[in-house]
This record gives C-alpha cells, structure tokens and sequence, in this order.
C-alpha cells in the first residue's frame, strides 16, 4: 500500500492535481505511523497541512494538527505537540466538532502530565470530560477518567483518584473490552476525516464548474 501511493504521489504531482495529491500525502502518513516511523509521518502530514491551508479547508487542518501533535508527542517533543494540540483546538472549536475538541484536551492533558504540569493536566482532562459527558463520547470520557485517575494518585488525593478508576472501569465494562474501545476511538477520528475530505470534494466540484465557465 505505501509503495502504491508513493507512486501515485509522483503522478499526482505531474499532474498539478492538488486534492488527489493531498489525499494520498495522509495516507503515506498514516501507514508511516502505523509502522512507528514518525519522522516520515511528520514529513507527509506536513505536505497535507499545507495543502489544507492553502486550500482553506480548517476541518482538514485542525485533524492534520492533531495528527502532528500524536507524533510530537511520541516523539517526546511536548512544546511541539502542545503547539499543534492548541491550534487543532482552536479550529475545532470554530467549526463545532465536538469529537475532537475532547480528543484535544485529552492530548494536552497526557503532555502536561509528562512534563511533571500536573494542575493543568488536571485542568484540561475536565475539560475533555465536560465536552465527552455533555456530546456522549464514551471513548474520550474513559481517557479523562483514566487521565484524572493517574493525576489524582500523583497528586496524593486518593479518594478522588479512586473515584476516576471506578469511572473509568465502569465504562470500559460497558464496552466490553479494550478492543471494543479502539474500533469506537477510530470510527470516531474517521467520522472527522470524512468530513474533512467531503469539503474536499466539494471544493474539487467547485474548481472544475469554475474552470469549464472560464474556457
């Protein structure tokens, strides 16, 4: 699959077709981090970024944000990631998507807490569990219980530390299992992607009706 696209990458940029180009940077960038090879990540998702930017698509630029602030973050470059987490937050909020407004905050708070920030972890996982509670996002809302469960115990405040650990087992129970939870976790990232790349096609029809009235 990566070898495919690559090829079709240079076909694509032959071409000058921009969506088809873009489209293709995400997916190398994807396979390259499912293969932990977060440098070459880092590259293509950057090409997508600006990209996204130059066509002024903000939903494909706050997921692509997000995605470079994961690879910041398992990079351990945490003033990186925060950076990215922060504007991917900005533009989630403008355009109302809610899954990743708490996905986010949910970043933000497991970067303060390796970086020793504690109180704003804390303060940013509430965050992430206002906006899971009140959007029913049970994938979010267990990462903020579990999140806030880690920081209480850091913090010595045991019973509230205890509280979040029933939380956050209670939903996971619901859920059935763990696996049950990362298929929840990607359809939720994917309903993000496809909304992102539907503005996509819709900006490709748009060019082609304008480019067919000029000629």
């Amino acid at each position: 699959a990566l070898e495919y696209n690559l090829k079709a990458i240079s076909i694509y940029e032959a071409s000058s077709n921009t969506f088809k180009k873009l489209l293709s940077y995400e997916q190398i960038g994807n396979l390259y981090l499912k293969q932990n090879n977060y440098t070459k990540a880092n590259e293509y998702f950057l090409q997508s970024l600006n990209l996204y930017k130059e066509l002024n698509n903000m939903a494909g630029e706050a997921s692509t944000r997000f995605q470079l602030g994961n690879i910041g973050a398992a990079l351990h470059q945490n003033n990186q990631a925060i950076q990215q987490y922060q504007i991917s937050l900005a533009l989630s909020k403008r355009l109302n998507m809610l899954p990743l407004q708490a996905a986010n905050y949910n970043a933000l708070a497991k970067t303060y807490e390796e970086q020793g920030e504690f109180e704003q972890a804390i303060q940013q996982a509430k965050q992430a569990q206002r906006i899971a509670q009140n959007s029913n996002l049970k994938i979010e809302l267990e990462m903020a219980y579990e999140t806030l469960s880690r920081l209480y115990k850091v913090t010595e405040k045991p019973q509230q530390a205890k509280t979040f650990e029933s939380l956050s087992k209670n939903i996971k129970d619901s859920l059935y299992n763990d696996s049950t939870l990362k298929q929840l976790a990607d359809l939720q990232l994917r309903y993000e992607s496809e909304k992102s790349k539907q503005q996509l096609l819709l900006q490709e029809k748009e060019q082609t009706i304008l480019s067919s009235e000029l000629l």
